[in-house]
Parts: C-alpha cells; structure tokens; sequence
C-alpha cells in the first residue's frame, strides 16, 4: 500500500510484478512516450483521500494471491493532467 499523487492523496495497492513492469516499458518503446516519474509502479488505484491525515498504515493489504484476468487499453491521451 502506499500513497501516489502530487498531494499523495491517491491510495494504491502496488504490485510487485516484472511482467507488469516489462509491459509498461514495452509500450514506451512502441509508442515512443517517456515517464515522468523515477521510476514505475505498477499498482491499482483504490481510492481519492480528501483528508491528507489519513492512516492507510491501519489498513491490511490482502494476505491472498492477486491474479490479472484482463488489460483494458484506452488511446494515449496528450493533454492528460493539462
């Protein structure tokens, strides 16, 4: 679990997967795009905080195996975050 965004009000499950890894950098190569972040993450987004105290350290990140069933692919979008 950690805390992602500018605000780090963005609570996240990171996964600890070179297969996850791998396809994002796959899919820099082939389409050309850059990072503009350290270093990749990947993870699933769990939830928006509007209260920048909260403890996400009380919550338990599942003690059970996480498996992907499927990808869902949008088009890059360049004016994302403008």
């Amino acid at each position: 679990m950690d805390l992602f965004g500018q605000d780090r009000n963005v609570l996240v499950l990171k996964y600890d997967c070179d297969e996850l890894s791998n396809r994002h950098m796959a899919g820099q190569e082939m389409h050309g795009l850059t990072w503009d972040h350290p270093e990749y993450s990947p993870h699933v987004t769990l939830a928006y905080l509007n209260d920048s105290d909260f403890d996400f350290g009380s919550i338990a990140p599942p003690d059970f195996s996480l498996g992907i069933s499927h990808e869902f692919v949008q088009p890059f979008n360049m004016d994302y975050g403008n």
